[in-house]
């Protein structure tokens, strides 16, 4: 546990944590199976400021001891900021992929939104619905 610093007191009862606590005791359970992917889906959206940095921290931390992380969010910003490359679907297709460090949030909102862009990096035609 103090591997990926999920430091808590496990004397508490889970029905008095947190969200950001019991969204811990969870990722703890996961570990535990030393997984090679893991899959967030707007696991950040009950969390606090403080609790979504940490969790960064988490996911850096899996990340360096070759965990793949798929996180899934509408929170560009946060993308920005943990990602290495971003995926946009829409309508359950790849809409475009891009480096995270070669894109701006305008250009991804843009995306989301639903204007076609071309896959070239990857020799992939427009998107199509």
């Amino acid at each position: 546990m103090h591997r990926y610093r999920l430091n808590m007191d496990l004397d508490v009862k889970i029905s008095e944590l947190s969200v950001g606590q019991m969204q811990r005791v969870e990722l703890f359970k996961a570990l535990m199976r030393e997984p090679e992917l893991l899959i967030f889906d707007e696991a950040t959206s009950t969390l606090t400021d403080t609790e979504t940095e940490e969790f960064f921290d988490i996911l850096r931390t899996l990340n360096a001891a070759a965990c793949t992380i798929v996180l899934i969010s509408h929170k560009l910003h946060e993308l920005m900021a943990i990602s290495h490359r971003i995926t946009v679907l829409r309508n359950g297709k790849i809409a475009s992929l891009y480096q995270t460090a070669e894109v701006s949030k305008e250009e991804l909102a843009t995306v989301m939104m639903g204007e076609r862009r071309p896959l070239a990096a990857l020799g992939v035609p427009y998107y199509r619905e």
